[in-house]
């Protein structure tokens, strides 16, 4: 570096005027890299609410589907077996997509009973796997869970679980006229209904893997937390609302 002298001043000014210059470039450069610093701040920050958002989306969308298939008279799922279930799990939009062979893939949220009858805060999950027999199509379908016991639920407490390997899985009687056979009997361990949204051939639910969501559950509830605390409901959602709403919904829909 060059340095400038000051009229009347010599070496000493030489030296004063370096040493500012120093102290200028410091500043100058932290000013920068607190700017730069700032800038990531708010990507992190927007990406964070996105997830968020997009976490509430889901919650949302779950109770959507519960309303719309309990308003359907034809196909709606029996209030007698919604009273004795003890865990649900809903997967809005689960994409399907095969010819012959299909996959399936999607996210939802699963819940347990307490104690008290009440329902727990969701645990967000994901399921996926491929099926057989004759599938050819693409399409959209909304996925429910009726579980008869608490148990059913052990193995995703620790990361995953496989429908119709760990757990017996049988097609749910749906249609009011269930209400009215006094001898119906819900014997197996998990029941499941679907809702199409598009032509598809053949829908299979065995071999499925449930498995816990930890990205959407930390941004649910804002720190990494393991499904059982949240199934027994020591920790609290950063959208309180959004949770509480879903648990009011519920209550009403299976009490």
């Amino acid at each position: 570096m060059n340095l400038i002298s000051l009229p009347g001043t010599g070496k000493k000014g030489q030296i004063y005027f370096y040493s500012v210059t120093i102290l200028l470039m410091s500043l100058g450069l932290g000013s920068c890299s607190t700017l730069g610093g700032n800038g990531a701040d708010s990507t992190n920050n927007s990406t964070e609410q996105v997830a968020i958002e997009t976490v509430n989306t889901l919650i949302e969308k779950s109770m959507i589907v519960l309303e719309e298939i309990m308003q359907s008279p034809d196909n709606t799922i029996p209030a007698s077996l919604l009273q004795v279930a003890e865990a649900l799990i809903v997967v809005p939009d689960m994409f399907k997509i095969g010819f012959g062979i299909g996959a399936n893939l999607g996210k939802g949220i699963a819940m347990v009973r307490q104690d008290d009858r009440t329902w727990s805060s969701p645990v967000m999950i994901s399921m996926g796997g491929g099926s057989l027999g004759f599938q050819i199509g693409a399409q959209e379908t909304d996925i429910v869970l009726v579980f008869k016991n608490r148990q059913g639920l052990e193995n995703l407490v620790t990361g995953s679980m496989t429908l119709g390997a760990d757990l017996g899985i049988a097609a749910g009687p749906i249609g009011v006229s269930t209400e009215a056979a006094a001898d119906t009997q819900f014997n197996s361990e998990i029941y499941s209904y679907s809702r199409s949204k598009g032509l598809f051939a053949g829908v299979s639910l065995k071999g499925q893997k449930v498995e816990v969501d930890k990205s959407s559950n930390l941004s649910l509830y804002g720190k990494l937390v393991n499904a059982a605390d949240i199934f027994a409901n020591r920790v609290s959602a950063t959208s309180l609302n959004v949770v509480n709403n879903l648990k009011n919904k519920l209550r009403k829909l299976a009490p």
